[in-house]
């Protein structure tokens, strides 16, 4: 990280003396940010130029071991001051404030007493530093837990090395962390023997979220995992999910509200577990709850709440499943009906029927995309013709992670990266490539927040006939592909061409085509 000669005579003596003096109860760093208008890896760079220091950014930290005998972890995060191991062996004692004269006195004095005789000095960012840090601290936990595992029973490796990466101080403590979520979740906390869903409700500031919770045994104890919803990322301050929030193409949304407004049919939802299935039929179900509709929705379990919509849980234990809930359904006379999962030939067979006699039914099913969608149905013994003419369209989606908006910078992927994501060179030069570095935003991931990406096939007479004829999978998309459509890996591509991800992302969520 160099300073560009444009920016090594910003700083002067005046300006120096001047920041020291308006800093008030500012760091002084801050205040001579903001008088020479530079902020982030610019001002590092002029600052270091200056004060004769080396610049570091998150990448040139990342190259360095954290020597905290030098200078503790604790100390580290009090003092913003971090004393580092470069690859030829040098401690290189990093700051944050260069005005800080008495950090650096006392980190001089450290050194001395710690015997560091290669000595250097540089300067970072706050927000590097945490960024830094955070990573170093996630190391440290699973180092302690490796440790802590190493020193009881050789029993389970395998578990323990799997416990210790994930952070958790021992074995004792994870039993302990199950037991509690047992708990919260009103699970049998004695039964171990077979798997258990619940949920949590948690009141974060005026904030609600719910967690769904599911305990699997496995042959070393238990797996927990916990699902976070969380209405208000998605829905503002109405608290109710909108088709706008969820990051869909124009083409994608209109779609999803022509089809939502038809008096009957089917429209179907695909994609693998924790694709957002659910959220999409939600944010349809929302939009078009004007309250002139009946609308009646069963669920495993019900994962938001609607004002205005009858909303059931299926309750196996009790007999409540989603086909015969979906036959009483049928008896109140709904407009509009939800299914939460077809899962069995019975629901596909209720769902179809009901979607033939004056019913709109959206529900979901899991498939790899929408032309697998029919394959599956039919292994479900629904008959081909009654599925198409109730059927009027298909989504499948995914979520790929954005780029984080903070620390994302241009870049141009390797030429193996573009052959392996199928990018052609010429397409790849006019691209606009983004990826995140890390930061304290990101927790030093490079990535913030997540959004959908879909492709979508709506019934026409054509495409009701290929269908019922069995026609050739090629044949099949090379008609979808007439009326505009664009399928998922498309999609992904150009949302990593126009820097909203990266390819790694959309190389992990969809395959190469």
């Amino acid at each position: 990280m160099n300073a560009p000669a444009s920016l090594n005579n910003v700083l002067s003596d005046e300006l120096v003396r001047r920041a020291l003096e308006q800093a008030g109860a500012r760091r002084p760093v801050e205040a001579l940010s903001e008088a020479i208008g530079l902020t982030g890896p610019q001002f590092v760079a002029a600052a270091a130029a200056y004060f004769g220091l080396k610049p570091m950014g998150l990448t040139d930290l990342r190259a360095c071991t954290p020597d905290f005998e030098a200078i503790s972890f604790l100390e580290t995060n009090q003092r913003l001051t971090i004393a580092l191991t470069t690859a030829d062996q040098r401690t290189l004692v990093v700051l944050t404030d260069p005005l800080d004269t008495r950090t650096r006195s006392w980190a001089a004095e450290r050194m001395r007493q710690r015997r560091r005789n290669k000595l250097g000095w540089g300067l970072t960012s706050g927000e590097d530093l945490r960024a830094f840090l955070a990573q170093a601290e996630r190391s440290m936990r699973a180092m302690d837990a490796v440790e802590a595992v190493s020193a009881g029973p050789r029993t389970n490796d395998s578990q323990a090395v799997s416990v210790a990466l994930a952070g958790v101080d021992g074995l004792e403590a994870a039993h302990h962390v199950l037991s509690r979520i047992k708990v919260l979740a009103e699970l049998d906390i004695a039964e171990r023997r077979v798997p258990q869903d619940g949920r949590i409700k948690v009141s974060v500031g005026e904030r609600e979220i719910d967690l769904r919770v599911s305990v699997m045994p496995n042959i070393f104890g238990e797996d927990a995992v916990l699902r976070i919803l969380d209405r208000n990322n998605l829905g503002g301050e109405a608290r109710q999910i909108k088709l706008d929030n969820l990051g869909f193409e124009p083409a994608v949304l209109d779609f999803i509200r022509r089809l939502s407004t038809l008096p009957h049919g089917l429209l179907l939802a695909t994609g693998p577990t924790g694709s957002g299935k659910t959220t999409t039929l939600y944010a349809a179900l929302t939009e078009i709850n004007t309250g002139l509709d009946k609308i009646i929705t069963i669920e495993d379990p019900v994962e938001y709440q609607v004002h205005g919509v009858l909303q059931i849980p299926v309750n196996e234990k009790k007999g409540l499943t989603f086909a015969r809930g979906l036959r009483s359904i049928l008896r109140h006379d709904p407009d509009k009906i939800m299914v939460g999962e077809i899962r069995d030939p019975e629901t596909a067979q209720i769902a179809v029927q009901a979607a033939l006699t004056g019913h709109q039914v959206f529900t979901t099913v899991h498939a790899n995309n929408v032309f697998d969608v029919m394959g599956r149905f039919t292994n479900m013994g629904v008959d081909s013709y009654s599925f198409m003419s109730a059927l009027n369209g298909i989504l499948a989606q995914r979520l790929v992670r954005l780029n984080c908006s903070r620390c994302a910078t241009p870049y141009r992927p390797p030429a193996d990266l573009l052959a392996r994501s199928g990018v052609d060179k010429r397409a790849a030069y006019t691209a606009r490539f983004r990826r995140g570095l890390g930061c304290t935003h990101c927790r030093g991931t490079g990535y913030k927040g997540r959004r959908a990406i879909a492709e979508t096939l709506a019934m026409s007479d054509r495409m009701r006939d290929l269908l019922g004829e069995r026609a050739p999978i090629s044949q099949i998309k090379a008609e979808a592909r007439e009326t505009g459509f664009v399928g998922l890996r498309e999609a992904a591509l150009n949302a990593a061409m126009s820097g909203d991800t990266t390819l790694e992302e959309i190389n992990r969520v969809t395959p190469v085509e």
